[in-house]
Order: C-alpha cells, then sequence, then structure tokens
C-alpha cells in the first residue's frame, strides 16, 4: 500500500466512515429466528463449498492415478520367449491338448480326444506365435438306419495356427517357413459315410480393425514344476495356455454321404480347443 494511501486509510476520517459502516452492518443482520435461519443458511453454504472442495480433491486423484496407470494399460502384450544358453530364434515349441478338440461344420460335430502340437516363436518378443497341431481319436455321429454311430474322422494334414497377440487367430496348411501360416486348405475325411470336409487359409475374425482386441484366442500364464536345475534354478518353468474359440469358419463338404450332415457348404464353422504350450529347456509367457 502507499504511503498516500496508508495516510487516508488510518485518517479519522476515514476511521469514522468505517465505523459507520460496521454499525449500518451491524443493524442490518438478521437477530432473534431469523438470526438463527441467517446462521443455518450460512452454514449449509459452507458444508456445500466443503464437499465441493473435497470431490474436486478426488476427481484430482482420480486423473493423477490414470495419469500413472495409462502408459502401462496402453503397454502392447506381446508372447516372450528365452530358453537356456540362448539358441538362436526361431525358438521350437511342443505342447499338448488340455482339453478336447471340437469342430462343428453345419451338421458335423467332430470331437477329438487328444492332440500334439509343435510350433515356432520368432522372436523374444513377438506378435504372433506358429502352432502346428495334429489331431487323434477324432469322432462325428452320423445317421445309420435310423440311428446314430460315431464314425472315424482323419485329419489329412496338420493343422497350421497363427495365434496373434490381438487375439484373432490365422489358419491354414502346408506352410514352407517355421513362423508362415500356409495358404493350403485341410481336409478332414469321414469315414463309413466317405465324407471329405475341407477349408482353405483364413483369419477370425475376417475383418481386422487396427487397434482392436478379439478373444479368439486367449493365453494364459501358467508354472509347471522341473527338474533341470540348470536351466530353471527356480524348480519352476514358465508355460502358456492358449485356448482357441474361432467361429464363422468357411468351409465346404463334398463326395459320399455328405447330405447327411444337411448343408453342403456355409460359413458358420467353428472350432474349440486349448493346448498348452512351452519353450523346451525355456520358457513362454504372453504379456507386456
Amino acid at each position: 500500500m502507499r504511503f498516500a494511501q496508508q495516510l487516508r486509510w488510518y485518517s479519522p476520517a476515514t476511521a469514522a466512515r468505517r465505523r459507520e459502516g460496521n454499525v449500518a452492518a451491524a443493524r442490518a443482520a438478521p437477530t432473534g429466528i431469523r438470526r438463527c435461519e441467517y446462521t443455518l443458511r450460512v452454514n449449509e453454504r459452507i458444508r456445500r463449498m466443503t464437499r465441493f472442495t473435497r470431490s474436486l480433491g478426488i476427481i484430482a486423484a482420480i486423473c493423477g492415478c490414470l495419469a500413472v496407470a495409462a502408459p502401462a494399460a496402453l503397454a502392447q502384450s506381446a508372447f516372450q520367449a528365452n530358453a537356456y544358453k540362448s539358441p538362436p530364434f526361431p525358438l521350437k515349441l511342443r505342447g499338448s491338448a488340455t482339453s478336447s478338440q471340437e469342430f462343428t461344420f453345419g451338421g458335423a460335430k467332430i470331437t477329438c480326444e487328444s492332440a500334439t502340437a509343435t510350433g515356432y516363436v520368432a522372436a523374444a518378443s513377438s506378435n504372433e506365435i506358429k502352432v502346428v497341431s495334429r489331431y487323434r481319436e477324432c469322432t462325428a455321429p452320423v445317421r445309420f438306419w435310423g440311428g446314430v454311430a460315431q464314425a472315424k474322422v482323419r485329419f489329412k494334414k496338420p493343422l497350421e495356427l497363427g495365434f496373434r497377440a490381438n487375439g484373432s487367430v490365422a489358419f491354414g496348411a502346408e506352410g514352407t517357413g517355421p513362423t508362415e501360416i500356409g495358404s493350403g486348405s485341410e481336409e478332414v475325411a469321414v469315414a463309413d459315410v466317405k465324407c471329405t470336409i475341407s477349408w482353405g487359409s483364413q483369419v477370425v475374425p475376417g475383418k481386422e480393425k487396427e487397434g482392436d482386441i478379439y478373444t479368439f484366442g486367449t493365453y494364459t500364464n501358467a508354472e509347471v514344476a522341473s527338474s533341470n536345475a540348470k536351466a530353471f534354478p527356480t524348480g519352476k518353468q514358465q508355460v502358456l495356455d492358449v485356448s482357441a474359440a474361432l467361429k464363422g469358419i468357411a468351409w465346404t463338404r463334398e463326395g459320399g454321404l455328405c447330405e447327411e450332415f444337411e448343408k453342403t457348404e456355409a460359413g458358420t464353422g467353428s472350432y474349440l480347443g486349448s493346448l498348452q504350450l512351452e519353450v523346451p529347456n525355456g520358457n513362454l509367457s504372453f504379456g507386456a
């Protein structure tokens, strides 16, 4: 405050005006019941302001947490792999079924009681793994003379599956490279009725959108005991449980008594199955 202003502030005239203003304010203040009502209103306003201020604090805290968590949430998950003595990539995979494998093509329902798998992971951190599955003990119910029997089913080729980090799955047959999904068609023969079901190389979903996450392939990290103390000093090996839930598979049928399976072609094929995969003498997991 400047000196001249200070003089005016402390001058007798100014002090008198301040006193008059305070007296006027005191006279205007409510008294008795009105004063109580006035006090309640003031207290309610204070409480509202307090709640509002606390809400702002909570919102600020949440925003701060989201800002910290955002980089982790946006980090791209991938398949992580390593092996004892660090052999060159791609690393080999191996595995086996942890559930029955079920294929449905219209009226044809194929169930395989066992499956084995091999494959490759291209790098220490990769967006895709290739799995080559061989299905055994496969059957499909067919109608005979008014009854139903379990006909044997044979897969003519190993099925190649490309499980991707975003949950989409590519599949085909006859791939030539360790990480390539072949462009060939898979065929299964249903004995007794001499019917062949086939489906070509494709991706589920049919149209992927960049940045979208799908659940056609899902991945769960697990651990198994290992006696290889050199490769696994903790006695635990990291393995990956892979589940496929494919639908919308384009397929065809021909030959024999395929009419037993209703439609001869459709786009409603599905596949459900789970595998447990590992890197021999190494670890395999899924995450950021």
